[in-house]
């Protein structure tokens, strides 16, 4: 269950590098419209995980480039939303999944994921889950 990442840089929710953000602007973090969870993570990074993950081999290393690019708070992110979207985390406990995800790292987040069948469908379902759409994120990414 391990994710691979040391403490993180944890922010006040809804800030990242400084800005305030709000849910489904390209570029900016979540607010899940299930509950208060917010989403530390960008729209457009979950899908742009997503895209690799579904090239298969020909976008492995960019996939672990890019998901070893990550912050932390971000890799913990994606680890929760592709939790919640398998089925292990009820999108209510979006929140323990995050802080289960900073705790029990012990491998490479990128491995850790790249290992996951399905990350791709995994997401996608988390990121329903939570009530965020990325439709948008995903035309402007293609």
């Amino acid at each position: 269950m391990g994710r691979g990442t040391g403490k993180g840089d944890r922010r006040k929710a809804g800030q990242v590098a400084g800005r305030s953000l709000q849910r489904g602007h390209i570029g900016a973090t979540m607010r899940a419209e299930r509950g208060n969870a917010m989403i530390e993570i960008a729209s457009d990074k979950v899908v742009q995980v997503i895209f690799l993950s579904r090239e298969g081999n020909t976008g492995d290393t960019e996939l672990a480039a890019f998901i070893g690019s990550l912050n932390d708070d971000e890799k913990a992110h994606l680890t929760a939303i592709a939790w919640v979207g398998r089925g292990a985390f009820d999108a209510a406990d979006y929140d323990t999944a995050v802080d289960t995800a900073l705790a029990e790292a012990t491998v490479p987040t990128e491995n850790y994921l790249m290992g996951m069948p399905h990350l791709a469908e995994n997401l996608e379902a988390g990121l329903d889950a939570m009530g965020v759409d990325v439709a948008g994120a995903e035309e402007d990414f293609l």
